[in-house]
């Protein structure tokens, strides 16, 4: 998958899901593997759906990759506030309430959802100062707010190598691209794509436009030349 040999990576986590038909990792993974691929989400769709226990964060991702706020909010209604993540990105639930809130065109309540957010996280930050992967959660909340300037020192320092993983920026350079995309910074974004656009990485120009955090800079028409440049670059 990071090397962009989608076909084999398919076949890969076809394996994995018949071995471990619970697997919700490998269920993900073959979707996202489609999503980068092919640009569809009927695979990821698909996959998940045989999972009887999907993590709620991912169902939500599904329902804000399709552009469908109102079910994202339904799974997020009732929920407690609290720091979630993996071993790369620490964030809070409520920052997902805010994208669907903002693509459901309620700024207001958007703009709610990513202080509390942003408070969770920053009081994190405090309690585990050693705690690198917060940054990135920090990165998005700032940016939800409006605070360009802080979400991309956010962004700075979330991008700096923190687990000495091989792959660590072929996962994390997502995210930071997601970060500058979301403030506004687009020379940065775009800076960070091409690097992994020419990989290693787990994304392709066609994640990219399905990926609801970069709508703020998909109208600039350098980040449109972006992705034209890269359309065919992926391998089969």
């Amino acid at each position: 998958w990071a090397t962009h040999r989608y076909e084999e990576a398919s076949v890969a986590q076809s394996r994995a899901l018949a071995l471990a038909p619970e697997d919700w990792v490998a269920a993900h993974n073959k979707g996202m593997i489609h999503l980068a691929w092919e640009g569809q989400l009927d695979t990821l769709r698909a996959s998940l759906s045989r999972i009887s226990e999907v993590p709620l964060t991912v169902q939500v991702q599904l329902s804000l990759f399709e552009r469908d706020p109102e079910t994202a909010l339904a799974l997020l209604q009732g929920q407690a506030n609290r720091v979630v993540g993996d071993m790369y990105l620490l964030t809070a639930l409520s920052q997902y309430s805010g994208w669907a809130h903002q693509m459901a065109g309620d700024q207001d309540a958007a703009r709610a959802a990513f202080d509390s957010a942003r408070v969770m996280l920053e009081t994190y930050k405090d309690d585990h100062p050693e705690e690198h992967r917060v940054f990135g959660g920090l990165g998005f909340a700032y940016a939800g707010l409006g605070r360009r300037a802080d979400a991309i020192q956010a962004a700075d320092r979330f991008a700096e190598p923190s687990i000495g993983f091989p792959f660590e920026w072929a996962e994390k350079g997502h995210m930071v691209a997601q970060i500058y995309a979301q403030a506004g910074a687009v020379e940065r974004a775009i800076e960070v794509l091409e690097t992994l656009f020419a990989g290693p990485s787990y994304i392709s120009p066609k994640v990219v436009e399905v990926d609801w955090r970069y709508d703020p800079v998909r109208g600039d028409p350098s980040f449109q030349a972006l992705l034209e440049r890269n359309a065919d670059d992926v391998e089969q």
